[in-house]
Formats: C-alpha cells, structure tokens, sequence
C-alpha cells in the first residue's frame, strides 16, 4: 500500500503531503522534517557518488521511492510489498501530472503551490486508486 506521498522542493521545503494509511509518518514528526532529512541525505548521496537517491528502505521493509522533475521531489513511502515496477510507473504519473498542472516554475516559492493542494491531492487520489482499478476492470471484460 502506498502510505504516503510528498512533494518537495530540492531544498527540503515541503509543498504537499498527504497519509493514505494510520500507519504512516509518525504524526509527532512534521513533514518538514521528513522532508529535509531526505533532502540532506540526497545531497550527501550527491556529494559522495555524485548520483541522487532513488529508493530508500527501513530495516521493517517500508521503501521511500523519489522522483525528481526539475526543482520538484515525489516521494511515495510504501509497505514491502509493493511492486516496485507498479510504484515507480504510478510515481512518475503522479510527478508527470503534478508538473503538467501547477508547473515547475509555479512551484520555486512554495506558498505558490497552495492554492493547488486540493486539485493535487484529487489528481494523486485519481492517478493512484481510481484510474488503476478502471484499467484493471476493462482489461478483465475485453482481454
């Protein structure tokens, strides 16, 4: 299950997050701090290898998946068993059609992006839940 997704700018300041499950960020920790522990690793990682992060996973299976579009970072926080093909191909929709709406450039100050929280949130909520069971109904009654 995809438990939560986040959308950031490369500097760590948190733009969007939203829980999709009870067992989720931990929530006496603020997003922020999530967000700017990930983009300080992410840098370190830059800084070391000179490469960016792309997966992360905790010793009970949980796997933060990144994608970055332009000054943007999408992140998915994941149970185990999530296929990880099934959860990079939805992130990069869910990034693709985020980027499309608000645009990269709407985003470099951050309370730009406010006023699309809602719109963003239905977008994600369609790309990740409605959108895949529609193709899986129709692939079932015409294939």
């Amino acid at each position: 299950m995809i438990r939560d997704c986040l959308v950031y700018t490369d500097t760590g300041i948190c733009l969007f997050h939203r829980s999709f499950a009870s067992s989720s960020i931990n929530p006496e920790v603020d997003s922020l701090l999530v967000t700017n522990f990930l983009s300080a690793i992410n840098n370190f990682a830059i800084d070391i290898a000179k490469s960016g992060l792309q997966t992360i996973r905790l010793l009970d299976g949980t796997r933060f998946y990144a994608e970055k579009r332009g000054c943007l970072v999408f992140v998915f926080i994941v149970d185990y068993y999530e296929k990880e093909s099934d959860v990079k191909r939805k992130l990069g929709r869910v990034a693709k059609r985020v980027v499309e709406k608000v645009g990269i450039a709407a985003t470099m100050k951050g309370n730009l992006f406010q006023p699309f929280g809602e719109e963003i949130e239905e977008l994600i909520i369609y790309t990740l839940f409605v959108e895949d069971k529609w193709a899986y109904v129709l692939s079932k009654m015409f294939f």
